[in-house]
């Protein structure tokens, strides 16, 4: 391996693990944020690789948390440069009006607040 190729490789690398890192971040935000009722709309912040989810999972009766736990493996073997573009999703309908302030559980905002958060968490960490 030449030495332009290796040092390309540990580049992917290195934006590969700061990605993963910032989706696993902003995911583990917009879940912990988000009021809770039933459940529903907190487990259905679902992460996808190529094309976002257009549905949501489980019911407000039925609440199914499977996806969050599929969506933190999926994070983990995210690739940039393999797979596209990386989807974070919520589908339940009233996601938005829970984000304009509907509850008193979580300020409006609390999803751009959630994403900011998650980026600053990264901000000035070194890559261990």
């Amino acid at each position: 391996m030449s030495e332009a190729s290796r040092v390309t490789a540990q580049m992917q690398n290195a934006v590969n693990k700061v990605t993963r890192q910032l989706l696993r971040e902003v995911h583990e935000r917009l879940y912990t944020s988000t009021p809770i009722d039933t459940g529903w709309a907190m487990s259905n912040w679902l992460f996808n690789i190529g094309s976002p989810i257009e549905e949501p999972i489980g019911t407000r009766e039925d609440v199914d948390t499977t996806g969050l736990a599929t969506s933190a493996a999926r994070i983990t073997i995210y690739n940039i440069y393999q797979n596209g573009q990386a989807f974070i999703t919520n589908n339940v309908y009233y996601i938005e009006k829970l984000n304009e302030g509907y509850s008193p559980q979580a300020s409006a905002g609390f999803v751009e607040a959630a994403i900011e958060e998650g980026i600053n968490a990264l901000d000035g960490q070194v890559l261990s």
